[in-house]
């Protein structure tokens, strides 16, 4: 039987990475949508240019897999890919010269692989994801499947099968593998009380500021906006063992229970790409968890400076640390 420290669930994709100068950022004149504060807009029927594209990989499970193997991590992914296509063999490719195992990847003729087109603002580096998740709307994932390796973790990325659900069933019944879980809008569109039997038996819990106010805003009593800190507060009383919201720039947060800790973002350079930042912190903070025997701490400054050496380079898998060429403080386990 197989062993892992790490299995990734959820898409892997093909992204395109459209970088333009042409795009409005604005705040969302909703007022009362706590959740969608910031827009990016463009002219209707306008023809806006790019000066640079890039084809990449991307996908939550695959980031995340890409990650963890770079720090060391025994590492496999569950995802689904299309039979035959060319952007199929290019992950698979990806995923054997990363050194992760890609034995539970499932093929499916029903979709072809999963694209992504990124429109990236020139000047902030923020973006919107115009995605086809396609083959991995296909993920099947029978308890047969699961039976065949023992994991120390998951790491459970956005799902976007209609059976996530039973997915999740599934994965949080194998007994021994605690669970990191960093919940998709379909999952989030469910509110607490979609998610409550799933969030009592979660680890780690990773979620970005908006997600957390979407979670914090579909229950019942609590209905005003909240900081930070009160965010975990609340989401902690859900269930999970440690909540970690990231903020962007203004850096992170993590709860587990006892003590609210802080981290602010190490990156003083204006972003260049913040595709895949989220993927790349959580499945960081998840590493320092697993090589620093739980030291929450040190597990946030090994996330925060892999997250601010990522956005200094093109697309979600470029510009992450490898374990090796990491300071020799956050090399040593504590």
């Amino acid at each position: 039987m197989k062993q892992f420290d790490m299995v990734s669930v959820g898409s892997a994709l093909r992204d395109v990475m459209f970088y333009s100068d042409q795009f409005l950022v604005i705040r969302n004149p909703k007022h009362n949508d706590p959740t969608v504060q910031r827009l990016m807009c463009s002219e209707y029927g306008a023809k806006i240019r790019s000066n640079r594209v890039f084809f990449m990989f991307g996908g939550g499970a695959a980031n995340v897999a890409i990650n963890c193997a770079g720090l060391g991590l025994k590492t496999g992914i569950i995802t689904a890919i299309g039979h035959d296509d060319i952007d199929a063999q290019a992950i698979l490719q990806q995923m054997d010269k990363s050194g992760i195992d890609s034995s539970f990847i499932q093929r499916t003729k029903r979709f072809g692989t999963g694209f992504s087109f990124l429109a990236i603002d020139e000047r902030t580096g923020e973006h919107v994801a115009y995605i086809y998740y396609g083959a991995s709307q296909d993920i099947f994932l029978p308890a047969s499947t699961i039976q065949q390796f023992e994991t120390k973790w998951f790491y459970i990325a956005s799902l976007n099968t209609k059976q996530w659900k039973e997915a999740l069933q599934v994965l949080f019944t194998k007994h021994n593998s605690a669970i990191a879980w960093n919940p998709g809008n379909v999952q989030l569109q469910s509110g607490y009380r979609g998610l409550r039997q799933f969030l009592k038996k979660t680890d780690i819990l990773i979620l970005n500021k908006d997600e957390a106010t979407e979670l914090v805003f579909s229950h019942q009593h609590h209905q005003q906006r909240m900081s930070i800190p009160q965010m975990m507060t609340a989401i902690y009383g859900f269930g999970p063992q440690i909540v970690v919201i990231t903020d962007a720039r203004n850096g992170s947060y993590a709860f587990d229970g006892k003590k609210q800790y802080s981290t602010k973002s190490v990156s003083k350079k204006k972003p260049l790409d913040t595709t895949g930042a989220g993927d790349c912190y959580g499945s960081s903070f998840v590493a320092g968890i697993i090589r620093y025997n739980g030291n929450i701490e040190k597990s946030m400054k090994l996330a925060s400076k892999n997250a601010a050496s990522l956005v200094q380079h093109i697309g979600a898998q470029n510009g992450l640390l490898q374990w090796k060429d990491l300071p020799k403080n956050l090399q040593r386990s504590v």
